[in-house]
């Protein structure tokens, strides 16, 4: 048997509840795997690729002693686990907080969701557009995030999130990214504007409106069916940021500088 082999069940016995040990055990026929959606696929890999890659060390680090301590004390972020050096020396991620702004947005908008995507979930979301190397280098000193997925009376979809990183420079090297992201999506696309500068950017296609804002260690994203909804989110939204640092300023009204 070999390390890997070994390093994956430890994995699964260490980290997951026996619910998800079965569904992770169940054999997906490669032909149902490869129909689904790239993230799909990723996300399904992740518990026995880079999972177990993690274990391997924790044993490498500290033998079955580190292994075995592993059980009761699991990895609490995706950035634990692809970086194990980091679950080692006990950095935790930032408590990143996001208001539902469903109630400011008017009647019939709700909240579907919220929750934390993780630098595992954005690096394989920026995976869609860069090279792997590229989106590892964009997700370098994630800190935290929280998102919220949100739904309009007539059907509208709105996505806001905020991302914290551990300095300005990561932060600004996401966005810096993401430009280079949105350039190869949209590339050959008609009728998209892209304005701003490089601490505050809106794209307006025609099937959506993009905004990214950075102010110092943090991200303001905000993805929505029209320019109206994602300008009044991102004014709910500004006193998120950072209690010492000012809003983003609107596209069009001048840099903000950390």
């Amino acid at each position: 048997m070999g390390a890997r082999t070994i390093a994956t069940r430890c994995f699964i016995a260490t980290v997951l509840t026996s619910d998800e040990a079965r569904i992770v055990r169940e054999p997906i026929p490669d032909s149902e795997l490869m129909k689904a959606p790239r993230i799909v696929v990723e996300t399904v890999l992740f518990p026995v690729r880079e999972g177990a890659d993690f274990v391997a060390e924790l044993f490498g680090a500290d033998g079955w002693d580190a292994v075995n301590a592993a059980y009761t004390n699991p990895p609490i972020s995706t950035e634990q686990v692809l970086h194990p050096e980091r679950y080692l020396e006990g950095e935790e991620p930032h408590l990143t907080t996001l208001p539902d702004i469903s109630p400011d947005l008017g009647r019939g908008w709700n909240e579907v969701v919220s929750d934390a995507m993780g630098e595992f979930l954005l690096k394989a979301y920026l995976e869609e557009y860069l090279d792997s190397s590229q989106a590892a280098d964009a997700m370098d000193g994630w800190g935290g995030d929280r998102y919220s997925l949100l739904n309009g009376p007539l059907g509208e979809r709105l996505f806001v999130s905020m991302i914290r990183w551990d300095t300005f420079p990561n932060a600004a090297e996401f966005m810096d990214s993401y430009q280079v992201f949105m350039g190869v999506k949209y590339q050959g696309v008609d009728g998209v504007v892209s304005e701003g500068d490089q601490s505050s950017r809106r794209w307006i296609a025609p099937e959506e409106t993009v905004f990214m804002g950075r102010i110092g260690p943090a991200i303001l994203w905000i993805i929505g069916e029209g320019t109206a909804v994602v300008g009044e989110a991102l004014d709910l939204l500004a006193d998120a940021l950072a209690a010492d640092a000012p809003p983003p300023t609107p596209v069009g009204g001048g840099t903000t500088r950390p």
